[in-house]
Parts: structure tokens; sequence; C-alpha cells
């Protein structure tokens, strides 16, 4: 009589392997072992680093200017595009910004030069609204009981609308005269000066308790000026 051969049954209690794969069968991978606490959270990329040649706006001049209780920032800028002017109103915590393309910097100079004068100036110059590139400019004189105000509005490009509200300055229309002073230097600089790199400080007009002129908000940063 035969012998039945048998495969021996595993101890209990002991290990009990795993069935061998079929044949041409890889094994699945074993999984590596988790470190306690659980595994180390895998690297973040690097934000890409701008390009070398990244254009920058460069300072070519720049005045300061305090019209009773706000103050006025102008700075002609350069950049691979070209120059264009930027005038910031500064008020009671509040900031507006236009942007004037330098073709129209010698328009805004001849603008704030005839209302400075009480509107005696040149023939033609009593137009108020300009278009410079995708972009409209106008003037407008208003009145209340605290005195007189230039509102200067832009519309196009990127802002729907900007405005700056600039009071008279009381006396002589002083306020409208520094404006005209500090353009005329910086369209001066536009049609051929390098300019200085730098800034100039004025001011005048009579004082105020309150501001009377509504001005819109901005988001210009924080500069180590006047305040």
């Amino acid at each position: 009589m035969e012998a039945t051969a048998s495969k021996e049954a595993p101890s209990r209690g002991g290990p009990v392997p795993p069935p061998a794969p079929p044949q041409g069968v890889p094994m699945p991978p074993i999984p590596a072992p988790v470190p306690p606490g659980g595994a180390p959270p895998a690297p973040q990329p690097h934000p890409p680093a701008p390009p070398a040649n990244a254009p920058t706006d460069i300072l070519v001049t720049s005045r300061t200017l305090k019209v009773e209780a706000k103050l006025f920032y102008l700075d002609l800028k350069e950049n691979p595009r070209g120059r264009y002017l930027k005038i910031t109103e500064k008020s009671y915590g509040q900031r507006s910004t236009i942007i004037v393309p330098e073709q129209g910097v010698g328009w805004f100079a001849d603008m704030f030069a005839f209302h400075a004068s009480g509107g005696d100036g040149a023939p033609g110059l009593a137009v108020e609204e300009l278009q410079v590139e995708n972009k409209a400019f106008f003037f407008d004189v208003g009145e209340n009981p605290r005195g007189r105000f230039l509102k200067v509005s832009e519309r196009g490009g990127p802002a729907t609308r900007s405005l700056l509200i600039v009071p008279d300055g009381g006396e002589a229309n002083a306020g409208w005269a520094q404006f005209a002073h500090a353009l005329t230097h910086i369209n001066d600089v536009v049609k051929g000066g390098d300019g200085d790199g730098g800034e100039g400080v004025e001011s005048g007009g009579r004082s105020s308790a309150g501001d009377p002129y509504v001005g819109g908000g901005g988001n210009e940063q924080e500069r180590g000026r006047l305040r």
C-alpha cells in the first residue's frame, strides 16, 4: 500500500506565510516602513525667480506739493515703454492716483497755468478735455462755501475712472500756481532733460480745519516723504 504525501499544517499561533503568486506574475512592491509620527511632508516647489531682465520703473524726477490740507506727489518715471507722470493725492488717509502719458504733461502744465492766472491764458487753452493714447482727461472747476477747487479726472486705461481734487490755495490761486510751476519743470525734463532723480518740496495756500473736498481712495504704497 503506497504512502500518501501530505503537507504539514502550520502550528497554531505561528505566522502564516503569504500564498505564492502564480507562475510569471511579479510580486507587488512592499511599502516602505512609516516612521513614528507619520510620513514627512513632501518638499514644496520654490516659486520661480523673476527674470534677470525684468522691466523696472526708474524715478526720473519728482516734486511734492502741499496745498491746504492735502499732499500731492508728482513722480516722472521711466520704463522700457517710455516715460509717464504719476500724480498722487493724499488727504485724510485717502489716496487717489492718475497716470499721465508723457505726451500729456505739457498740456497739464498749460491748464494749471491757465486756471492759476484766472483764465486769462492763451487762446485755445480753455478746451478742458484731452485724449492721450487710450485715456481721456477732464478739467472741471467747482466751488462751494469753503472755496474753489479743480477736479481732474482720468477715464480709460487700467482704471475705469480716477479723480484728483486740487484746491485753489486761496489768494492768487496759489495752489494751482504751485502745480503749474512743478509741471513746467517736469515738462522741461520730458522734452529733453535727464532730470535730477530727486525731489523738490513746495507748500502754500490757506490752512483748513477740515477738508472741504471729496477725493477718491487709492492703493499706492507708503513712501518716506512728508506725512
